[in-house]
């Protein structure tokens, strides 16, 4: 039995550029004050956070891709992270713009269910600024 393989399996896809996390545009103040008061639930968006890169990667994804109800699109861009942990804990959602063609994911601000709305618009005005700076 002659099994031909072609191509090396463990070389690695050269047109493939792996996921990071940008820290570029984050507001840490907002950061900061949320974790004063919910720092389990924006730790827990954190590590979602990294869990989201290291999916992308090994799945090779060339676009960002919704994955569960932990990464979900919004508009424009911005991507929802929620907290899984605790898991009765205070609804949390980590703001992400995503760029696709940089395969970069820059996590920009935290909020909760109450002000989700003005939140995404708010994360969407900066994504719209820095979009016109390009």
């Amino acid at each position: 039995m002659n099994l031909e393989m072609k191509g090396n399996i463990n070389q690695p896809d050269s047109k493939f550029r792996e996921w990071q996390i940008s820290k570029r545009y984050l507001q840490s103040s907002n950061l900061k004050q949320y974790a004063k008061k919910h720092g389990p639930e924006l730790q827990s968006c954190l590590v979602n956070l990294e869990w989201v890169r290291m999916t992308l990667n090994e799945s090779k994804a060339k676009q960002a891709t919704q994955l569960g109800k932990k990464f979900t699109p919004e508009k424009k861009g911005v991507w929802r992270i929620c907290q899984t942990q605790p898991p009765s804990g205070h609804e949390t959602r980590l703001y992400v713009y995503v760029d696709n063609g940089a395969h970069l994911l820059y996590p920009i601000s935290v909020g909760d269910k109450q002000g989700q709305q003005s939140d995404i618009e708010g994360v969407c005005r900066l994504v719209a600024s820095v979009s016109k700076k390009k």
